[in-house]
């Protein structure tokens, strides 16, 4: 994770920027429009519970994407819109707008099945998002500490478990921010350029001569 990309924005500039409220409640998930394997069908779930449950309140969703099944997602808000939901329905390729979204925002979501390296949270961790992330193989890895990783961990395919983690952020400004804290030291000194570096001259020095032949 370059921190030169990766890093937080003036929050209530973004915000203007976007045309989101200072008093709103953002949550963002960037990601591959793959219902399945993102959970983005627990995503839905989870986010019209936390609706449901604090309806004086400005939540909102940010969904940043497109995939295979940006159709069926398309005829799922068409049949049962959310509340507060705001799809930004293209892979989004500009670092510096994507840089935007997450500077705006509160924390990060993602309801995973599977995952391979999750580079999406390791993105929002570094422009000073926490993150709630499922347990998936990949994900989960990121948080190894809880909270002082930087987020919370949720059971897979528990849209309850989601809006619970989501809101216990989201409703405490100064647990929020603890872990935002956390998570930006986290991805600086595991998944930044100088420490990935560090790592694998460490890896490549404790090699057997043997293997290295």
């Amino acid at each position: 994770v370059d921190p030169r990309t990766w890093y937080p924005e003036d929050r209530r500039a973004m915000r203007a920027m976007l045309q989101i409220p200072d008093n709103a409640r953002v949550a963002v998930c960037h990601c591959r429009i793959d219902i399945h394997r993102k959970g983005i069908d627990i995503l839905l779930d989870a986010w019209r519970e936390l609706v449901r449950r604090e309806p004086g309140m400005d939540l909102r969703l940010h969904l940043i994407g497109d995939g295979q099944d940006r159709g069926r997602l398309q005829d799922e808000l068409d049949r049962a819109p959310v509340k507060g939901l705001r799809w930004f329905d293209k892979f989004n390729q500009d670092r510096a707008d994507m840089r935007r979204h997450l500077s705006a925002a509160d924390l990060h979501v993602q309801a995973s099945r599977h995952e391979g390296f999750a580079v999406a949270p390791l993105e929002a961790m570094a422009c000073g998002l926490p993150t709630v992330l499922s347990r998936a193989p990949g994900a989960s890895d990121l948080l190894n500490n809880g909270e002082d990783s930087g987020g919370l961990l949720v059971p897979i395919g528990e849209p309850q478990a989601l809006a619970n983690a989501v809101l216990a952020l989201l409703t405490d400004d100064a647990r929020r921010a603890r872990a935002a804290v956390n998570a930006q030291r986290c991805v600086a000194s595991a998944a930044g350029i100088r420490a990935v570096g560090e790592q694998l001259v460490e890896f490549l020095s404790s090699e057997p001569r043997a293997a290295r032949a």
